[in-house]
Formats: structure tokens, sequence, C-alpha cells
């Protein structure tokens, strides 16, 4: 097994797609700070050994970590921050103390980027959310914890929905939740009042879309964001776009969220402008 060289780097498999290492070396640049990071393959059967030599070598400053490992890594760490407990996954670690702490940084560089660059506000807001896995939850858990008014949960199984969307009551009690299916977009008048409607499913990638999206039950004043960043426009944003739309694409999240980890690291502040232009150039 091969440690890395740098400070701070990023664990996955596969990993060599990631555009942290682009944005994280700009920003370290930018601030003239001596760390180099990087990406490191570490396959699943690999991560208790990995972390184990991590641990001995007080070397290091911290990783973000990526699938498969975001929820298998919490078992193998001395603290996790409430949050990322909630989320049930840590993106983030830091090294302190011969101690490794967990973050998770997803939803909150969600909402930031939404506030900053949308000007939106989640509070008393009708939300819609396409999708229940790991970056779902960790959207609703913020969006949920801002006090949006009322928030609507679609999967394409039912049941993973309503397993969030119970977990999430449990939570927050005093919040509207509701969960459907997928298909029962068309049927639904969920859409009709949405504020703001987020694709954390991964249909965009690789230039897929959505059939049939009931595009003409939202507002004018509706926000359509989609998480995927690779591409940029994907099929449903420029829909979105087409008819009128504002629209949130998935490079924001991706910077905010590395910006809280890097401050995490290093406790300077994180030069956004800069991370976001070093992504540009790989877009």
């Amino acid at each position: 097994m091969i440690l890395p060289k740098t400070k701070l780097f990023i664990i996955g498999h596969p990993i060599g797609h990631s555009l942290s290492p682009l944005m994280q070396t700009a920003a370290l640049k930018k601030l003239n700070l001596r760390y180099g990071y990087s990406s490191v393959e570490v396959l699943p059967e690999e991560l208790p050994l990995f972390i184990r030599k991590i641990r001995q070598n007080p070397y290091y400053l911290g990783f973000n970590v990526t699938l498969p490992h975001k929820e298998t890594i919490i078992s193998l760490l001395d603290y996790v921050c409430p949050e990322a407990n909630q989320i049930g996954a840590v993106n983030t670690v830091v090294l302190r103390n011969k101690q490794l702490l967990g973050f998770n940084t997803d939803g909150n560089g969600f909402i930031q980027g939404l506030k900053l660059n949308s000007k939106f506000e989640p509070f008393d807001k009708n939300i819609v959310l396409l999708g229940a896995g790991g970056a779902s939850r960790a959207i609703a858990i913020k969006l949920l914890k801002a006090n949006c008014q009322k928030l609507s949960i679609f999967n394409r199984h039912f049941n993973r929905a309503h397993e969030l969307v119970s977990y999430l009551k449990s939570i927050f009690p005093n919040i509207t939740l509701e969960a459907f299916a997928l298909d029962a977009l068309a049927d639904s008048n969920q859409l009709e009042n949405a504020d703001l409607l987020v694709n954390t499913t991964s249909i965009g990638l690789k230039g897929t879309q959505f059939n049939d999206f009931p595009w003409a039950k939202l507002k004018a004043s509706c926000i359509v964001s989609d998480i995927v960043y690779n591409p940029l426009h994907t099929p449903f944003l420029i829909e979105a776009e087409k008819r009128g739309l504002t629209i949130f694409t998935g490079d924001f999240m991706l910077v905010h969220q590395g910006a809280l980890a890097f401050e995490l690291w290093t406790g300077h502040k994180a030069p956004i402008k800069t991370m976001h232009q070093a992504l540009y150039s790989k877009m």
C-alpha cells in the first residue's frame, strides 16, 4: 500500500476523475501554504489498513473522503461531528493531536453556494428533492435546519424515499416532510408550489436526462439545481433554462464544500474565487 507524499489528499475508488486536487492545490498556492494535495486510490478492503498507517504518521494534516468510503470510514475515526453522524457519512477528515476527526461539508457547501450565488434563503420555502441517496440526505438536513416550510423527496424506489423521510421526521418533527416515487411527479402537486427543485440523482451524468419531466407544473420563480458538475450544464438544467427558470449548477456545491474542508485543515479562509477559476479551467 502506497501512502500519499502530500500532507493533504482525497481517498476513494475510483479516484482518477476527482477535481479536488485541482482546486485545493490552487487554493494552497494562492495562500502560499507549503502543502501538497493529491488523490489516493484506496480499495474498500484496504481502508482499515490505510487508516492505521495514516495514524502512525504525524506528517499528515487531513484528507477528503469520496465514494465508496464515506459511510464505512465512520467506525474508524476517533470523533465524528454531530451533523456528520446525522447524515451518516463523512467527506472530510482532520488529523489533530493524533486524533482522526470526521466532518461532512456537503450540505453546508450546497447551502452556502445557494445563498451566495442565487440569493436563496431556505427559510419558510417549499423544496423538492429528487433522489434519496447520501447527497440528498446531507442537503435535506441542512435545508431542514434552515427551517424550510416543506420538503418533498422523490426517489425511483419509493421505499428508500419513505425511509429517509421517516428518519428526517424523527429529527425534525415540526416540518412537513413527504415521500413519493419518482414516477409520481406528473401526478403530484408538489412541484406547483416549489421554490427550489434539486436533482441529487445520477440522472444528468454522461448526458442522461429525465423523460417527460412535468416542467409546466413549476412556477416561474422556482430555482432549479443539479448537483452533477460534469457536465456543468446537464440536460436537466439546459431544459430548465430554456423555460426561463433560474438555474444553480453543481460546481458551486463542489467548490464550497471543498472550501469548508480547506478551512478545517488549514485554519485559513479559503480563496473561493481561485478555487472556482481552477475548476473552470477543466470544464
